[in-house]
């Protein structure tokens, strides 16, 4: 039943256009069709309940868009969104039916070179309520803390498969 649901979802992902004009549409220039543009859609994700897709689309730029789908409405509404420079929205899955966990990767200048973070956020399906969940640093920590940490339980407690 939820594999048909998000099939239902991907198909009414791409029945119509996928943005207004004026929000958060890709922008492809001529030497990205000549030699290929970034996807449209980066990653794409189903709420436990089947009713709701979420997934990041590709915006001007580096950037890209966290949009949220209902399947009652069929209506995208972006919620968050990334420059990508140097911040990269690089992953977004359902935590509850009504919140998400967001992968947020950059690449900052040091005194060392160029280094690569990654921290993780919570977002409300309405985008309201946002929050970072990796632990934060201050002046007593031994080192950087280039890793933003991972969820290690999808399930919230509730039996069923480990992925």
């Amino acid at each position: 039943m939820k594999r048909a649901k998000f099939v239902v979802a991907l198909a009414a992902c791409f029945s119509g256009p996928l943005f207004a004009a004026d929000t958060v549409a890709p922008v492809h220039s001529d030497a990205a069709t000549r030699f290929g543009a970034r996807q449209d859609i980066q990653q794409i994700s189903l709420s436990p309940d089947g009713s709701t897709i979420s997934y990041i689309a590709a915006i001007k730029g580096r950037g890209a868009a966290l949009v949220i789908v209902s399947l009652a409405d069929g209506v995208p509404k972006p919620i968050l969104s990334s420059s990508g420079d140097p911040d990269r929205l690089t992953r977004c899955n359902w935590s509850s039916d009504t919140r998400l966990v967001c992968g947020i990767y950059m690449i900052l200048e040091t005194e060392r070179g160029h280094d690569g973070y990654t921290r993780l956020i919570s977002i409300d399906k309405d985008g309201k309520n946002l929050k970072v969940l990796s632990a934060r640093s201050n002046a007593r920590a031994l080192g950087v803390a280039f890793g933003g940490g991972a969820v290690i339980d999808w399930s919230g407690g509730a039996p069923g498969p480990s992925w």
